[in-house]
Formats: C-alpha cells, structure tokens, sequence
C-alpha cells in the first residue's frame, strides 16, 4: 500500500523536543481532484526535505520524493488519471514553525524534463487537521512554466505561476516544518481561472 511507505516525520516538533533543522514537509493520503465524489479517490505520499547544500544561491534546493495514483478525471481543469514516483529538487515553507503552507516541485523518476508541482497546507495538529490539511497537484505534463525540457521559470515558489485551488486530504495528514521565517517566499498571486477553481472544491465532507 503506497502510504505505508511515507516516512514519518524524523525528528518532529513535540512538546519540549525542537523540530528538525531544516524546511521539511512529508505526509500522505487521499484526495479528489477531480469532479467526482466517489471511486477510492486520489492517493498521494511525498517527503521533501530542505537539502544541507542550499544556499542564499539556491535557498529551495531540496531532496525528497512523492508518490502519485490519481485515478480521477478533472474535464474543466484539463486533468486524467496520473501515476508517478517523482523526484524532489525543490521546497519552500512558509508560515509557522509546524502550521504553514509548502510549495513543492521536480521531476518524474528517470525523467528530468518531465516537471510535477505539489501544493500542501498544514493545518495544524488534533482537530485543526480535519479539513484543515489541503493538497493541489500538478502532474508532468501539467505544470504551464517553462520551456519545454527545461526547469520551471516562474517567479513564484518552485516554479508556481499562481496559487492553485486546493482541495481537502483525508485518510492521511501533512506536516511542514519551517526552520526560519526569515526564508519565506513570497505567495504567487491567486488563479483566475474561476471555472478551474469551482472544479476544484474540497472533499472536506469525506473529512472522517
């Protein structure tokens, strides 16, 4: 089962205990992306540290992998099934300490041309994560920064264009970790595509 294999979070933030060093963010679980609120949904794992060489040159240099089965069609937001294990080469959080959002990018195992994004807020811990714990992805073929064969260029985050419309991760959890505030990355700019957006409402009412 593919969220057996999502590390836990190595070192997390407890009561009394400090956070790992660096930016971090793992988690996993289920989703809908697209139009239907039926079938076994859309399953996502990833783990995306802040690598040990990033740099004031390269502050989102980053390690990691993610793990995708997304069965669903999404017809408005030009989206179908896709199943991948990508390759983390950027992170960014921002927010608090153990609340925040996390923009995540690379590329299909074996295919370094072929670009993914991943999108995820934590909500917090307990309560907070009901509904409160919201994923977006875009799969290779998806992502609209670039040239072709060529990294994500935009100004945003990891290569996001615009901030994406999330939905609600159930059945699993997210947890980021910002090691300094003081490396935050400006938000890109809301996505205008109303249409998009109204596709892509959240699953909070599968929240268990």
């Amino acid at each position: 089962m593919l969220l057996a294999a999502v590390p836990t979070l190595a070192g997390a933030a407890s009561k009394g205990q400090p956070g790992p060093p660096r930016d971090t963010a793992t988690g996993g679980g289920q989703a809908l992306f697209g139009e239907s609120p039926t079938g076994a949904g859309d399953t996502v794992a990833f783990i995306a540290h802040r690598s040990k060489a990033a740099t004031g040159d390269n502050p989102s240099l980053a390690t990691g992998q993610v793990q995708v089965n997304r069965r669903s069609t999404n017809a408005d937001a030009g989206t179908g099934p896709a199943k991948f294990h990508g390759i983390v080469d950027c992170l960014v959080v921002n927010g608090g300490r153990s609340v925040g959002d996390a923009y995540i990018s690379g590329h299909r195992r074996g295919a370094p041309t072929q670009r993914f994004e991943l999108r995820v807020t934590d909500g917090g811990r307990g309560q907070a994560e009901r509904g409160g714990d919201m994923i977006a992805l875009f799969a290779p073929g998806e992502t609209d920064q670039g040239d072709p064969g060529q990294a994500d260029d935009a100004e945003g985050p990891c290569g996001f264009a615009e901030e994406p419309a999330t939905v609600a991760l159930f059945r699993g959890n997210v947890q980021t970790w910002n090691a300094s505030t003081s490396d935050d990355d400006t938000a890109p700019a809301p996505a205008d595509d109303a249409q998009t957006a109204a596709a892509l409402t959240t699953a909070s009412s599968l929240v268990p």
